[in-house]
């Protein structure tokens, strides 16, 4: 599999999963008790939702990147189109 394609997968899965946190956050909105925290609405969702997939989306944007990075780096090798003899 080409790295750069595979870093594009890892960039848009690790996009999705840090979405897919602050939507979760959102709609723990409502259940928020706690007024008055240091960290406010939002942040007291955060905590209720919790960190880890945010680190986790990070994690894997990080990782694509690299994976681009070095596809374009690497020059690729010509492929055969005929027999080998």
């Amino acid at each position: 599999m080409n790295t750069t394609s595979l870093g594009f997968g890892f960039c848009s899965l690790g996009c999705v999963l840090y979405a897919l946190n602050f939507l979760a956050a959102t709609l723990r909105l409502p259940d928020v008790t706690s007024w008055e925290t240091s960290r406010g609405r939002i942040g007291e969702a955060f905590s209720q939702v919790g960190y880890q997939p945010t680190i986790v989306g990070a994690g894997l944007f990080i990782l694509g990147m690299t994976f681009i990075v070095i596809g374009c780096l690497n020059p690729q090798q010509p492929k055969a189109t005929g027999p080998s003899r």
